[in-house]
């Protein structure tokens, strides 16, 4: 027995021995192997990088000193001499900072000071940007400054040559070990140039910096890289996200830094072949303990792995759920907590009422976070349009009144909106999402004011040229304000300077940037002023044409009433049995309605069919429904041989909110599209435009 265990013993530790010595050289074999394919990954992305760059910036030196020998004079000439290409557009600078191309067309830059920059610049200078144009579309300029001549009476000053993002995307798009591994293009702060077009990425985000901050990586590891982008090339191992990561920076000739991410644990052929030893090996000193332990040792140890496999993989899932649902639960679990403690019947009156607002509260955050995140996706995915149709700003700044006035005074605050100057004319533009931006920055000042404070929406426009006004929205409160340091970053998704005192809830970090996004989309500009323990103050400017249709001045008295029905009736398809009873109870209660329910699209259409004339007064109509959706029965009850087919009114109700899904609602024959959860306010108030006063569906 003693001889036995002795032998095992020296098995085992040469097993041992020889196993930790394959695991040690796997592990440098894979640092080493990994560092250097990374390096010739990054060489090779800044050579393309490079002569992409070099070629444009030549295109443009030739370019300018073809405009010094031939003197153009017309746009006609600038045709004959220059012809756009799908990688490659020119344009024209003039003294006034306008850039135009071979068409004539004028564009507008976000960066816009880099026309200054050309005008002040040496001549033999070529300076790029990365820029918007019109606002939309990313494009990467090269201009120098030109001898001045003119061009159609404009004296032009500078020459240009763009090309969209799309085309430095592919140069920076390289097969990174299945996608797992990535190439950027970042400037000098990290914010993210070049993305590969693939959009496998592997930190999200706009700033490289920020997004391995985030992961876990300390101030020191992202200052190294900082300084590491002063070298033509080097390389640093970065733990994110729990994972080693190799991070190779390689300059560029225009001042910024091609970025390649590559995980250590991913290993190549070499890494192969020594991980096989390690299994050989592994396999003999398992063998050995079966020889000697016999097969119920084998069995055990089996088992145990087995369960140790099962134990990492659930606790791996736990915590990524836990990581990626905590803004979700938090507010959730206080909507539990707060009606379980409501269900108890010993509470008072006093103490129901106050579970159920902290609950509403709750819940009114969740979906806030719910809203923010789909506006994000839908920002990022590109698919965020802007409406061009005439509405009435006074119209727009009563309907914010009335939803926050009542909330602002629960809160303690003093909430105000101010009209500076009269607007005796409507305007087209976007109005739902003009209320967005008010909504979030109203919200915000709400959040960050403490009890006692005041919160006040002024409004004033001043004239524009070409039939335009340019209208001024101020939100000022006197919360608890913000430093300066962070005003430089107040803006970006996800930033948060610190919990707030007077609110439960910080939120994403993702409503000003939200409004930002929006703001620019609709061709405006947003900026804040905030001082510590003094209050903000955000300043929206909209340039909006001037509309010819009549201003709305709503009714002083309509601000807050819920004007009661006359038990008209109302069919209502909703398939969810908590939503139906919910709806039932509040067309009842709050709006004095007779309510007919059924569960699905084709009982609806059965139930209209089955109707006399003037049974019903409107149909409030769930989008998906089991058996038919409500896209399907609205088409179905225009179709009917009924005499008020076409004409009763059809709502739909949907927490499906976006503009395309607005659309299939209006193009299947609806009237009008409402979210949920329901707004009681927004129900009654579309409800008495379709129901006005008549007899039609009116119960005894």
């Amino acid at each position: 027995m003693f001889a036995t265990c002795v032998l095992f013993g020296l098995v085992a530790s040469f097993c041992f021995a020889i196993f930790l010595y394959y695991n040690k050289a796997t592990r440098q074999t894979v640092q080493s192997e990994r560092a250097n394919y990374n390096r010739e990954i990054a060489d090779q992305l800044s050579r393309n990088i490079d002569n992409l760059q070099d070629s444009y910036a030549n295109e443009v030196i030739e370019g300018a000193s073809v405009l010094t020998f031939f003197k153009p004079e017309t746009k006609a000439d600038l045709r004959k001499l220059y012809a756009d290409r799908d990688d490659a557009k020119h344009f024209f600078i003039t003294e006034e900072g306008d850039m135009f191309d071979l068409t004539g067309k004028v564009y507008t830059l976000s960066d816009e000071f880099f026309p200054t920059k050309i005008m002040q610049s040496a001549n033999a200078d070529v300076l790029m940007t990365y820029t918007s144009i019109n606002f939309s579309q990313d494009y990467i300029l090269f201009g120098k400054k030109t001898i001045p001549f003119a061009i159609d009476g404009k004296q032009v000053v500078g020459f240009a040559v763009g090309t969209s993002s799309e085309q430095f995307s592919r140069n920076m798009t390289v097969s990174l070990f299945d996608g797992i591994g990535a190439g950027y293009l970042i400037d000098r702060n990290g914010a993210i140039i070049i993305k590969p077009k693939d959009n496998s990425l592997v930190f999200s985000g706009f700033n490289l910096f920020n997004a391995m901050k985030a992961g876990g990586a300390t101030d020191a590891q992202i200052n190294e890289i900082r300084d590491g982008m002063d070298k033509e090339n080097s390389s640093f191992t970065v733990k994110v996200n729990k994972m080693d990561w190799m991070i190779n920076c390689s300059k560029t000739n225009y001042n910024n830094c091609i970025i390649v991410a590559v995980p250590l644990t991913i290993t190549a052929s070499d890494t192969y072949r020594n991980m096989r030893l390690t299994v050989v090996f592994a396999f003999l000193f398992i063998s050995a303990l079966a020889a000697i332990l016999g097969i119920v040792f084998l069995f055990s140890f089996r088992r145990q792995r087995e369960e140790d496999r099962k134990a990492a993989a659930t606790a791996a899932q736990t915590t990524f759920l836990a990581k990626m649902s905590h803004d979700i639960r938090t507010p959730l679990s206080a909507v539990i907590g707060m009606l379980e403690l409501a269900s108890d019947q010993k509470r008072s009156i006093e103490e129901m009422h106050m579970f159920a607002s902290k609950a509403k509260e709750s819940a009114s955050y969740l979906l806030e976070l719910i809203n923010d995140m789909l506006d994000l996706q839908k920002i990022t995915s590109g698919k965020m349009q802007t409406a061009h149709e005439p509405f009435s700003l006074p119209f727009v700044l009563d309907g914010i009144y009335s939803m926050y006035k009542h909330v602002f005074v629960e809160k303690g605050l003093d909430f105000s909106v101010i009209s500076v100057d009269r607007f005796d004319t409507g305007y087209i533009g976007d109005a739902v999402k003009l209320k967005q931006i008010l909504m979030n920055l109203l919200s915000n000042a709400m959040k960050f004011t403490p009890r006692g404070g005041k919160v006040s929406l002024t409004a004033s426009h001043t004239p524009m040229d070409g039939g335009r006004d340019k209208v001024v929205l101020i939100v000022s409160d006197t919360g608890i304000g913000m430093s300066g340091e962070f005003l430089q970053r107040i803006f970006r998704p996800f930033e948060q300077e610190k919990v707030s005192t007077t609110s439960p809830y910080v939120g994403t970090g993702l409503g000003l940037n939200i409004v930002k996004t929006l703001t620019e989309l609709m061709g405006g500009s947003v900026s804040v002023e905030s001082t510590v323990n003094k209050g903000s103050r955000f300043t929206i400017r909209l340039p909006l044409e001037r509309s010819q249709q009549k201003v709305i001045i709503p009714e002083e008295n309509a601000r807050t009433t819920i004007v009661p029905f006359n038990h008209q009736r109302v069919l209502l398809a909703e398939d969810n049995a908590t939503n139906q009873m919910i709806a039932v109870r509040l067309l009842q209660e709050y709006l004095n309605l007779t309510v007919q329910a059924v569960n699905d699209g084709k009982q609806a259409v059965e139930a209209m069919q089955q109707s006399s004339t003037g049974f019903y007064a409107a149909i409030l109509m769930d989008v998906q429904m089991p058996v038919m959706d409500g896209l399907e029965a609205a088409k179905a009850i225009r179709a009917l041989n009924h005499p008020e087919a076409k004409t009763i009114p059809i709502l739909a109700l949907s927490a499906n909110t976006a503009d395309d899904d607005i659309r299939k609602s209006k193009e299947a024959g609806m009237n009008a599209h409402l979210s949920k959860p329901i707004n009681i306010n927004e129900l009654a108030t579309t409800l008495h435009i379709y129901i006005k006063g008549n007899d039609r569906g009116k119960t005894e």
